[in-house]
């Protein structure tokens, strides 16, 4: 059985391959719009160079999975709180620059923020 944290890490590289494939769709496709803020391709082009930077929350997630392993303990409520916190917010920032919703781009980035301090507290004291 997949644990939390894997399917959390699993849906990250799933959103970033989904907007890497579709952004490959509009180059092959030869769309238009590149260059224009308010078209579907440079909206899809923002959400998908903005969540790839934040490709660094997969590995965080996966040590923090293998560390659960090699101690036999499982994850506690707090990680798997974040890491879950960590992939809802990317999906919910993904969806706002493509919506467009400054309301949804706004709280995914803010959570994303807050996640990464998180990570941050749980990798010293954890």
């Amino acid at each position: 059985m997949a644990s939390v944290a894997l399917l959390s890490a699993g849906s990250l590289v799933l959103l970033m391959a989904g907007l890497a494939l579709r952004m490959s769709l509009f180059r092959v496709s030869g769309a238009k719009g590149e260059g224009d803020p308010k078209s579907l391709f440079e909206r899809v082009h923002k959400a998908q160079v903005l969540t790839a930077e934040y490709s660094v929350f997969v590995p965080i997630i996966l040590y923090f999975e293998i560390t659960s392993r090699i101690s036999g303990e499982p994850l506690s409520f707090a990680t798997n709180a974040v890491v879950v916190c960590a992939a809802v917010s990317r999906f919910i920032f993904a969806f706002g620059k493509i919506a467009p919703s400054f309301a949804a781009s706004f709280g995914g980035a803010t959570l994303s923020y807050l996640c990464f301090f998180a990570f941050a507290l749980l990798l010293v004291w954890g």
